[in-house]
């Protein structure tokens, strides 16, 4: 997975014209703060000056879009993605889940709500690039603050934590009301997001609307104990990239968890795998989650066409 062409060609440029010492120090600490945030969630701003914008824009965008390709993909198993015409990003941040919803979906309406005007105007710099001729319409302001317009697909992908608990469970309320066809929330994948996850959950299926995906189960409280649900996505790095997260492996595995809540007719699989299998001599080993219940589930290589598809699944693949 990697960022639109020209998306990375305009980071590579504004990269370029930065001191690179004060992007790999803007980095750092963003990191840090990124961890300590997500322990407390006391909706506390990441961000500093206009060198933190682009140095979160470098290190996180490219992992942060492809877990929300990967969470659109799944989603959009169960229903056609093409069928959205408008958006609305909050906590847009560089336009991530936006640059993410053009690449699947198609919309001819995106709508941002960012309370940083440095990192809204990069959001709509880097629109434009993967999209010129769409004009999206931005919202400046605190998301908590500002009336969400109705749309086909409302989008909260790691920005809830900006809000303090009560105020995070009343967005999820307001997006459950104001979408009208999916709602769609990315966290990272770890015990705290999995924990935010389903409590918003239960809140969006007051409002209306039927749980897509991730869970098999629908509203069915989840059954795991002292585990979490989470997924990956794998991202290409650059060089850049590479230097500024201090990694040497050419790409990353971004954890992330999600759920989409959906409006209308969509189909739910079976059962989806919730761990990445585990490929041994002569079989195959899946960790699902179904209806009811979580199993592990070993496909021999006598299975013939299953044995086949389960060495090509991955996590989060639905599996029937």
């Amino acid at each position: 997975m990697r960022l639109p062409e020209a998306v990375e060609r305009r980071l590579a440029h504004l990269a370029a014209e930065a001191d690179a010492q004060t992007l790999l120090g803007g980095a750092k600490a963003l990191s840090a703060r990124y961890r300590a945030s997500e322990k407390r969630g006391d909706g506390q701003s990441l961000l500093g000056g206009q060198e933190e914008v682009l140095s979160y824009a470098l290190s996180r965008l490219p992992a942060c879009y492809a877990a929300v390709c990967r969470a659109l993909t799944i989603a959009g198993e169960g229903m056609e993605l093409r069928q959205i015409g408008s958006v609305l990003d909050l906590g847009a941040g560089p336009g991530t889940a936006s640059l993410a919803a053009l690449s699947l979906c198609g919309p001819k309406e995106v709508t941002l709500i960012e309370r940083d005007a440095k990192m809204a105007s990069l959001a709509v710099s880097l629109l434009h690039e993967a999209a010129p001729a769409l004009q999206p319409n931005l919202l400046l302001g605190e998301m908590g603050e500002l009336p969400l317009p109705e749309s086909d697909l409302i989008l909260a992908a790691y920005c809830l934590l900006e809000l303090d608990g009560q105020k995070a469970d009343e967005m999820v309320e307001k997006m459950a009301r104001s979408a009208k066809k999916l709602l769609l929330i990315v966290e990272p994948g770890t015990p705290e997001g999995h924990a935010r996850l389903m409590r918003w959950k239960k809140i969006a299926l007051r409002c209306g609307g039927s749980l897509l995906a991730p869970c098999p189960r629908g509203a069915e409280p989840c059954p795991l104990e002292n585990d979490w649900c989470a997924f990956a996505a794998r991202v290409e790095r650059s060089a850049l990239h590479r230097r500024l997260k201090g990694g040497s492996l050419p790409y990353e595995d971004e954890k992330f968890g999600f759920i989409a809540i959906a409006k209308g007719a969509f189909e739910r699989p079976v059962a989806r795998i919730r761990r990445h299998p585990l490929k041994q001599k002569g079989f195959v080993e899946l960790a699902l989650c179904r209806a009811g219940l979580t199993e592990s589930l070993r496909v021999p290589k006598s299975a013939g066409e299953a044995y086949r598809a389960a060495r090509k699944a991955e996590q989060g693949d639905a599996w029937e």
